[in-house]
């Protein structure tokens, strides 16, 4: 709006005022108005004097997942710079795609420019959220003999999350330890990691350790042992975490607190008390309304889930496509399917099923489980995106009612749209062929698990198919060569034998 102003007031816009209009664009949906600067830029030949904003048109392009296009202005650029290169590998972490970084990162050094801390940090965290530990460990032993944790607290905390996300407490513990200065975001991780395991015991012996310190908790460190609280047993404690904070005055101040103490009760189901707390709260936003609607699904209490979706609109707030997944899921588990029917038909009309692949998923999953499979099928046909989740929802329905046939039908249109099953799913379908005693389709699934690499994860389930279809020696075999001995496994293979 500025922007158009400044134009109408016949003021030039220098490259500063560009680069900070691209970098709202990257973080909005205004990838058109990004396009507009971009083009207009290259025109008055900005991009070729201006390292800051052919980086924040790189990032641009990085951050709205446009990696191919990021990678064309990058190789456009007169002169690239490490922070120009960041942008790239930053988005390749981001999409997951750590194989793509680790090339671009081979390119970047080739052209003789050095990774800094920002760049192996972004790595780390894709590391973290993908199977690549061995290539975040190699990270972490550079970084470690170049100095780079003494100086930079971002990339201790990157390391300490990696381990930590990849379940590795003792290894996250050990690595913040040798840090030369620890902070509250590097304790954040560390205390996160045991809450995210269920150690909520260990989560409070560091939390002494923390303010053993002299380091005072933040409203990060509080929020996440209340999630821990809200999934294990430890209500008691969660009970004096809420009191703490609300003495603290925390409450006033930070949304994510609130919605923290709200979803704890709710998912105790304590539900008037998460009522009381949201009440209680000076600002209600729509992610604590949705903690405590949640909380309502969750225990079947559909009617009330509505009741307080009404009051969540009578302030004013709109409900997003997590309130309504919510409710859909909680329609597919009880008798509201009429109910269910009006949120798909709200959020076909908002145009949220376009938008949202979780909201798809939903969808396809309450009719599925409402055995109008039909209905599933056309659903999840008329998404614009389709996942193996979405796919996996309806394929459940046709295996949960006893259509094995058609539930193969779609697991092979599902393959026809490159898209493969998971380990989880697998799993399923070998347990429906070992009850039909299907053989010839365990071993097609079979050989799907080797081209996926996936027969380790499943080794239990292949080898019981296999047992209880006859094949004991192939069963056998699969156990050998996998050198398990899961109790259950070969209880299974031996009892066929007896």
């Amino acid at each position: 709006m500025y922007f158009d102003k400044m134009q109408i007031a016949d003021l030039s816009p220098d490259s500063v005022t560009y680069a900070c209009i691209l970098k709202a664009c990257a973080s909005t949906e205004s990838i058109q108005k990004g396009e507009q600067i971009y083009l207009k830029v290259s025109k008055l030949g900005f991009l070729e004097k201006d390292v800051v904003l052919g980086t924040a048109v790189v990032d641009m392009y990085a951050k709205r997942n446009d990696l191919t296009k990021a990678q064309q202005v990058l190789q456009s650029l007169s002169h690239r710079y490490v922070t120009s290169w960041n942008a790239l590998i930053g988005g390749y972490c981001q999409a997951g795609h750590i194989e793509h970084a680790f090339i671009y990162l081979e390119h970047m050094k080739a052209e003789g420019l050095s990774l800094d801390s920002v760049t192996y940090a972004c790595i780390l965290k894709a590391c973290a959220s993908t199977e690549s530990i061995q290539k975040g460990e190699q990270i972490y032993l550079k970084v470690s003999k170049l100095g780079f944790l003494e100086k930079d607290v971002v990339l201790g905390i990157a390391v300490v999350d990696m381990y930590v996300k990849r379940n590795d407490i003792t290894k996250a513990q050990q690595v913040l330890q040798s840090l030369s200065h620890h902070y509250v975001t590097s304790w954040n991780a560390l205390i996160g990691g045991y809450c995210q395991a269920g150690h909520i015991e260990h989560a409070f012996i560091h939390l002494k350790h923390m303010k053993a310190e002299g380091l005072s908790l933040d409203s990060v460190t509080y929020a996440c042992i209340l999630k821990a609280c809200a999934s294990t047993k430890s209500i008691q404690k969660g009970e004096q975490i809420y009191l703490k904070v609300s003495k603290l005055g925390f409450l006033e101040k930070d949304v994510v607190l609130g919605i923290a103490v709200v979803d704890m009760y709710a998912k105790r189901n304590d539900l008037t008390k998460a009522q009381q707390v949201l009440q209680s709260l000076s600002h209600h936003y729509v992610t604590s309304w949705n903690a405590l609607i949640g909380g309502y699904c969750q225990a079947g209490h559909i009617e009330h889930a509505f009741i307080h979706l009404e009051h969540m609109k009578a302030e004013g707030l709109s409900p997003n496509s997590l309130t309504y997944a919510c409710i859909l899921k909680a329609c597919a588990s009880t008798e509201s399917i009429q109910k269910g029917e009006q949120i798909y038909l709200k959020v076909s009309k908002l145009g949220f099923l376009e938008k949202d692949v979780v909201l798809g998923i939903a969808v396809v999953d309450m009719y599925a489980k409402r055995n109008d499979l039909t209905k599933a099928k056309q659903v999840l046909q008329s998404l614009s995106h389709r996942y193996v989740t979405s796919w996996n929802a309806l394929i459940g329905g046709y295996f949960q009612a006893g259509h094995i046939e058609h539930a193969f039908i779609h697991l092979e249109h599902m393959k026809a749209e490159g898209l493969s099953l998971g380990a989880y799913a697998f799993v399923g379908i070998l347990r429906t062929c070992a009850k039909n005693k299907d053989l010839s389709r365990g071993i097609r699934i079979h050989h799907d698990l080797q081209r996926q690499g996936l027969v380790g994860k499943c080794l239990d389930a292949l080898s019981s198919m296999y047992a209880r279809c006859g094949a004991i020696s192939k069963a056998r075999e699969l156990l050998d060569t996998y050198k398990s001995r899961n109790a259950y496994s070969w209880i299974v293979v031996t009892t066929k034998c007896a």
